[in-house]
Parts: structure tokens; C-alpha cells; sequence
């Protein structure tokens, strides 16, 4: 599979590596030679196609951006915009090949825990999380005996795995780990 990644954006960048190159000269011949119709055509596709390189760009940083930001973060993972009781501490979010995580550590209060917890979620113990997951994000805190841990068990339809934990200080940490 990344032989088919870097054969795909390997194409993209000759296309418009090769596009940018043919229409720059073409212009540039175009344009000594006075023809108005070739100058027009060959500046055109120029500019075309630098514009859709550098909106290309700007979009691909504006996401990289907006995953290492912990209010996007969330929005993304609750599909809402992250409220006056939610305090954010870490977030971020990362994509690559197949493969896609994102992990966020907030606190809040019991009751917009059970609000955004996902319903398909079921209550596991420390034992339970240790065989399924063997590691949480660098830097958080590792779940122990008196926290609560809710696990969504991937079956064989579904490669998504997601972790969410509760502590009586209000600490909530959620992972979302998806493979295809």
C-alpha cells in the first residue's frame, strides 16, 4: 500500500511539475515570438496550474494546523465546538497511508462525560485495557484501578479502536485509532 501512496503523489507532483515546466516555456516562446493567442493559452495554464499547486499547499497546512490545535480537535472528534464546562489541556491528530489517530485530554464534569462518551462503548477494567491497549499518549496519565476506562472493541468489519477514560478530578483522555 505505500508503493500505490508514493506512486500516486509521484505522478500528481510530474503532472504538475511537467505542466508548470511546458507552459512556463511555452509562454516564454509564445512571447518572444509576439503571438498573442499562444502568449494567452500558455499564461493561462501557467497561472492555472501554479494556482492550484499553491491552493494545494495552503490547504494541506491549514490541516496540518487545525490537527495540532485542541479545539479543532475535538470539534472533530464530538462533532461540536467544545463548551464553557470543558477545560482543554491536549490535542492533536495525525494521518498517514492507511492509517489515522487522534487523541485529546480534557476535563470536565460527570455529566457531559456520559454526553459525549460514544454510545457503543462499553465499561472495561484495568486488566480489560491493558490487554487491549498498550499505550496511551507520551506525557498523560496512565489509567489505574480507580479510573474508569470505556473501550470500543473493534470485530472484523471495523479496524477502529477508541479508548476513553474518566478520572474523579474530572480528567477525561480519548483515543481514536483507525486502520484500513
Amino acid at each position: 500500500m505505500p508503493c500505490l501512496f508514493f506512486l500516486f503523489w509521484g505522478i500528481v507532483a510530474a503532472f504538475f511539475g511537467g505542466g508548470l515546466l511546458i507552459s512556463g516555456w511555452g509562454w516564454r516562446a509564445s512571447h518572444k515570438g509576439k503571438s498573442r493567442a499562444s502568449t494567452w493559452l500558455f499564461g493561462t495554464a501557467f497561472i492555472a496550474l501554479l494556482a492550484a499547486l499553491l491552493f494545494g499547499l495552503v490547504s494541506w497546512g491549514v490541516g496540518i494546523w487545525r490537527s495540532h490545535q485542541p479545539s479543532f480537535v475535538f470539534e472533530h472528534a464530538f462533532h461540536e465546538q467544545p463548551g464553557a464546562n470543558i477545560q482543554l489541556l491536549h490535542g492533536g491528530a495525525s494521518s498517514f497511508l492507511d492509517s489515522a489517530s487522534l487523541a485529546l485530554s480534557f476535563r470536565t464534569d460527570r455529566t457531559t462525560f456520559d454526553r459525549l462518551r460514544p454510545r457503543q462503548m462499553q465499561q472495561a477494567t484495568l486488566k480489560e485495557y491493558q490487554s487491549f491497549h498498550t499505550y496511551f499518549e507520551k506525557g498523560w496519565r496512565v489509567p489505574t484501578e480507580a479510573s474508569e476506562i470505556w473501550i470500543h472493541r473493534p470485530d472484523s468489519s471495523d479496524n477502529t479502536s477508541v479508548i476513553m477514560t474518566w478520572d474523579s478530578d474530572g480528567l477525561v483522555q480519548y483515543q481514536w485509532d483507525r486502520i484500513d
